[in-house]
């Protein structure tokens, strides 16, 4: 039978009949008959034959109701069975609903089977939901009992794949696959082997498309992380522009106050020296006209002729200058020193506090490049200029051409 050698089996089984048969196993020979035709009936290939067997299967079900006690188990499931086969789907589950209202099926043989046929009906019916229950029950029951000759497992895993779970379907008639070979079931692994190359193919195409769109999502985030990479590398290169054009800001800002200090300071000393040259002027004014009047003409020549006023005033300025400088900036000489070989030295007047270089460096860190500005500002000529700035240069350290920008920052 396990062979699939179901008619040599009939014949088999009909010998025995020249024997006398226990009547104990009257149930069991006409539950084997009923399954030789049930069996028989589904792999028929004609319509013909396979009605015939079908009709054959129908008497043994009424034989095995005879054979089992009215309210019996048996009796109440074949009768379903009966009645599920001749298209009575109410009748069936009404015999089954009363039976299991009176009875609770519990037993390890009784859970699968029963769930199984309600199953079937449910299926005639078109109840996929209550069909599924009903399989989903059967199944447990039967891998719950290491039973391995089993059929609702393999109609789940149908039903799933006609659902679209293709995931579980596999998985699901993999196993009662491996089950049917592991319980040498020839049967059962003809039968899963007429659906199980589908539902492979099925998820094999599915594994497949899932890779494709896996393969299509790593590509996708690489291009994202890229991006996002070159991004982030942007905002960074256009933080660090922004940071160093703060930093720029900052110190213009610090220069600009730098030079409103240094305006300050110089239009109130220009506004002071001013008003102190006017003065003198007045007052040497006066004492021109004083001589003027005494008629003093030889004094009044003789200080018109002489550079002493003229010197004299030359030198308040100087001083004025470096006084001036040398409050807003106390370090200058110092710092000045820093940038020039070490045997360099300012050679300053006794009453002085810068010489003639140190001031045309003062006129540079001010801002006054020019050296015929600095010239007509100093009261120097343009040639002393000249030499004092390429004598500064040369004693500067490293490059000299850098020396006077060094000096602006000072």
């Amino acid at each position: 039978m396990r062979s699939g050698m179901y008619h040599e089996t009939i014949l088999y089984m009909d010998s025995a009949l020249f024997q006398p048969l226990d009547p104990v196993l009257d149930p069991y020979y006409s539950h084997l008959r009923r399954t030789l035709y049930g069996l028989m009936a589904d792999f028929s290939i004609s319509l013909k034959e396979k009605q015939h067997y079908t009709e054959i299967t129908q008497q043994k079900r009424l034989l095995m109701m005879s054979v089992h006690p009215e309210g019996s188990f048996f009796h109440e499931l074949v009768r379903a069975d009966y009645l599920r086969v001749a298209e009575l789907y109410d009748s069936a589950l009404h015999v089954m609903d009363s039976y299991e209202a009176q009875h609770p099926i519990t037993g390890q043989d009784e859970e699968p089977i029963f769930a199984i046929t309600r199953a079937q009906i449910y299926h005639k019916i078109g109840d996929r939901q209550q069909e599924k229950h009903y399989l989903i029950i059967s199944a447990l029951a039967d891998l719950r009992n290491s039973i391995r000759e089993y059929v609702s497992l393999r109609e789940l895993a149908v039903l799933l794949y006609e659902e679209g779970d293709i995931d579980r379907a596999f998985r699901y008639l993999q196993c009662a696959m491996e089950d049917a070979l592991e319980a040498s079931e020839r049967v059962r692994s003809i039968e899963m082997n007429t659906v199980f190359p589908v539902v492979e193919q099925a998820y094999l195409q599915q594994v497949q498309r899932r890779q494709y769109w896996m393969l299509i999502g790593i590509i996708s985030s690489s291009i994202l992380l890229i991006v996002l990479i070159i991004y982030f590398l942007y905002v960074i290169k256009k933080g660090k522009q922004l940071s160093a054009l703060n930093k720029r800001l900052e110190k213009s800002n610090e220069e600009l106050k730098e030079s409103n200090r240094i305006k300050d300071a110089y239009v109130g000393r220009y506004m002071e020296t001013a008003s102190l040259l006017i003065d003198r002027f007045d007052n040497y004014r006066k004492q021109l006209k004083s001589l003027a009047h005494k008629q003093q003409f030889k004094q009044l020549t003789d200080i018109v002729d002489s550079q002493r006023y003229t010197q004299e005033q030359l030198n308040a300025f100087y001083h004025d200058f470096d006084e001036a400088f040398l409050n807003l900036f106390p370090d200058f000489v110092d710092k000045v020193k820093e940038l020039l070989v070490p045997e360099a030295e300012f050679r300053i007047k006794q009453g002085e506090q810068l010489n003639t270089d140190l001031r045309v460096l003062c006129c540079i860190r001010l801002g006054i490049t020019d050296s015929t500005q600095i010239a007509s500002f100093l009261r120097y000529s343009l040639s002393t200029i000249y030499n004092s700035r390429t004598r500064m240069r040369n004693l500067a350290k490293g490059n000299r051409d850098e020396f006077e920008q060094k000096v602006t920052t000072l």
